[in-house]
């Protein structure tokens, strides 16, 4: 049986419905959020957090995907326990701050840049990059590092814009 959109996001105690930052970014990872879900049952507990400015913002589709699957494969799928992902949207200023944060145990590879341990690039934080390079030039940013209080998080930071309204008059 096939849930509606609603009523996965209800399951999920997402009490903010789907918008336009989500529809843009999240489409796909919520079906993807779905079968990992059915994965890894209650070893993954997901929070999507979204400030009500937001809520109509303008986000490249499918930007968050890779960093949604890199948040579970490498910061909960290797453990035993249960494991917390987090997607968050913010406004600061003119800018737009999406985040994907894991619970995982981070960055212990030894590489550090002045005391900051970063990511080594992959495949999707390259495309990534390289998208939002395309999209907003010098105006984005894309950082991953080991966040304050544990785990990992990649910081996408972009014009805040807003999307388009769908007309939903009578033709």
């Amino acid at each position: 049986m096939r849930c509606t959109p609603s009523a996965r996001w209800c399951a999920r105690g997402i009490v903010t419905p789907p918008s336009a930052w989500w529809r843009g970014s999240g489409t796909c990872c919520d079906a993807y959020l779905d079968i990992e879900q059915v994965r890894f049952r209650d070893r993954l507990k997901v929070a999507i957090n979204a400030d009500p400015d937001v809520l109509d913002a303008k986000v490249p589709h499918l930007i968050l995907q890779p960093l949604v699957e890199n948040a579970i494969r490498h910061g909960i799928a290797p453990h035993l326990s249960a494991g917390y992902l987090m997607v968050g949207a913010r406004r600061v200023d003119d800018q737009l701050q999406l985040v994907v944060r894991d619970d995982g145990p981070g960055i212990g590879n030894g590489d550090s840049e002045g005391g900051v341990t970063t990511a080594r690039p992959g495949i999707g934080l390259s495309n990534t990059r390289a998208r939002l390079t395309r999209l907003y030039g010098a105006d984005c940013e894309l950082e991953v590092g080991n966040a304050p209080d544990g785990g990992l998080e990649a910081r996408i930071v972009l014009p805040f814009r807003l999307a388009h309204a769908e007309w939903q008059g009578e033709t």
